[in-house]
């Protein structure tokens, strides 16, 4: 086995960029090194602050730390939810109707009350904008009715995980959106961008894109303030090597993008601290669906052989636990052993693709996301083992806002030179819900083109028997018929090798000695961090 040599930015270079980056901050921002700040080092950059045109990845990573949802997931078990702006709920006896106990005394944080006429003024913004994340999960509500000063009823139009379809209802002020709308701008779009006014602990005060945005504590925030932090300050690092300098000089307190091969000099320094978690999300090798070669069942066989997951462990020194399929087991009941294994076997692969007429090779082209060294390593890894049958593979890096829209781009995925044939993504557990894997990432409805966005299904990936035992799923009132359906759908995709499910992610991040209260969210995308958990010792 060849193994793929890692080289380093050599410290010349490493100094000159660290220059530039902290010049260049510094002109933008006072300096935040102040105990009182959270300094943030970032490797995904959002879309959008307004949390009704943003993607669900941005609502994860950003936007929870400035809105609010009814409900949220539980800390201790990734299947349950707890309050948050709704204090307690209750469904009806057919489950398609919910009826929401508000918080009260909360606002936001331009001072506006949050109440019953709130919510429905958001879902209301939800459905009439019609993009986004938010209207991607939420279309199947069938109407929103306010019962009280503090009680809201949802209904949906089928039954289904409603429940966790409302964790993407973030609440906005609806005074805001009155006092910053316009004739052709009614809902607000264009302010909501850059700005927010919402319910949770912190609202953004300035924000250059591809830089760093900041947050500050919400005046009208409806929590206890003690320790934690007033102002954040979220910088935009894709280089790991300067995160990692960053981190080592006290200039950022969590840096969330780390080289692997920094981790052992990191873990023997005094005054930083490590976190090594495994999630049960799994990242995947996403093939398109819409064009050649990809689109052939064989030549999908051929390049799922080629992935040599041993070769990848040990570069990853051990930290790679393999993925079983495209739903991870864990959501689909205890005791299930799903029949995956694309075992690395090369024979194999050029024998498929001499069946699929490919027998001189041909030239993809692979896309993994900017600042993203786990994935940087897999295609290493990846196109080392395509050579050695006969496939070129070039490498495309974007940041996360740059893979969505070529991913949005149905033109170009179907051009057969230009396309990206393979998009490496990680999906998060997010609710933690079959529904999420197989519908977003795989269902007809979730494909990227789609005017409402927000789905994750960026390969294209069509097929009618796993359409229809999604839906089948999601109308059964019985959990356990349900589950197998689920189970049947994995098992179509794992036959029609829809993807190449590759590891499940590790979640790495690195902290100053001083800094308290971190919490690992198993069931929440990597690097996601509620800041007002946080205080320094």
């Amino acid at each position: 086995m060849k193994r793929v040599k890692r080289v380093g930015i050599s410290s010349v270079c490493l100094l000159a960029l660290f220059s530039l980056i902290t010049f260049s901050a510094g002109l933008l921002f006072a300096q935040t090194k102040a105990r009182d700040v959270l300094n943030v080092g970032l490797y995904q950059e959002l879309s959008s602050f307004d949390p009704h045109t943003s993607s669900t990845t941005d609502q994860d990573i950003h936007l929870l730390n400035v809105y609010e949802p009814l409900i949220g997931m539980s800390d201790e078990d990734p299947a349950d939810f707890k309050p948050v702006l709704a204090e307690s709920w209750s469904v009806s006896e057919d489950g398609l109707t919910y009826t929401f106990h508000l918080r009260k005394g909360v606002k936001f944080s331009d001072g506006t009350d949050f109440n019953g006429q709130a919510v429905k003024f958001n879902f209301d913004r939800i459905f009439a904008i019609k993009k986004g994340g938010a209207y991607a999960v939420l279309r199947g509500i069938e109407g929103v009715h306010v019962k009280g000063e503090y009680t809201i009823e949802i209904k949906f139009r089928e039954l289904g995980p409603n429940l966790a379809f409302l964790l993407n209802g973030y609440m906005v002020s609806p005074s805001a959106v009155k006092k910053n709308s316009t004739k052709d701008d009614p809902w607000a779009e264009t302010w909501l961008f850059n700005h927010t006014e919402g319910t949770a602990p912190y609202k953004l005060e300035e924000w250059t894109r591809g830089v760093r945005y900041r947050l500050v504590s919400n005046p009208h925030y409806w929590g206890k303030w003690g320790k934690q932090f007033k102002t954040v300050d979220c910088r935009i690092i894709y280089e790991v090597d300067v995160q990692r300098l960053m981190l080592e000089r006290g200039d950022l307190d969590i840096a969330m993008a780390l080289s692997f091969d920094a981790l052992p000099a990191l873990k023997r320094n005094p005054n930083v601290q490590i976190y090594e978690e495994e999630s049960p999300s799994s990242i995947y090798l996403l093939f398109n669906h819409l064009t050649e070669p990809t689109k052939n069942i064989l030549v999908r066989k051929a390049l799922a052989h080629a992935w040599n997951h041993e070769a990848y462990s040990v570069v990853r020194r051990g930290l790679a636990p393999r993925s079983d399929g495209p739903v991870p087991s864990a959501m689909l009941g205890k005791g299930y052993k799903p029949p995956f294994r694309y075992e690395y076997d090369l024979k194999k692969a050029k024998e498929y693709l001499v069946q699929a007429g490919y027998s001189d090779g041909f030239t993809i082209n692979f896309l993994g996301q900017k600042g993203d060294e786990e994935k940087k390593m897999m295609f290493d890894i990846f196109q080392n083992d395509l050579a050695k049958i006969g496939v070129k593979c070039n490498l495309f890096e974007k940041t996360w806002v740059g893979i969505v829209e070529t991913a949005k781009d149905k033109h170009l995925m179907s051009d057969p030179k230009n396309a990206m044939h393979i998009i490496c993504l990680y999906v998060s557990s997010t609710p933690f819900t079959p529904w999420k894997l197989v519908y977003r990432v795989y269902g007809t409805p979730a494909q990227m083109d789609k005017p409402y966005g927000g789905a994750l299904n960026m390969g294209y990936y069509s097929n009618p028997k796993v359409d229809d035992l999604t839906a089948k799923a999601l109308s059964s009132t019985n959990p356990k018929k349900a589950l197998e359906f689920w189970r049947s759908a994995n098992e179509e995709l794992i036959n029609d090798y829809a993807s190449i499910p590759t590891v499940n992610r590790m979640v790495i991040l690195g902290m100053r000695k001083d800094i308290q209260g971190y919490k690992f969210r198993a069931n929440f995308q990597p690097g996601t961090c509620r800041y007002y958990d946080i205080s320094r010792r």
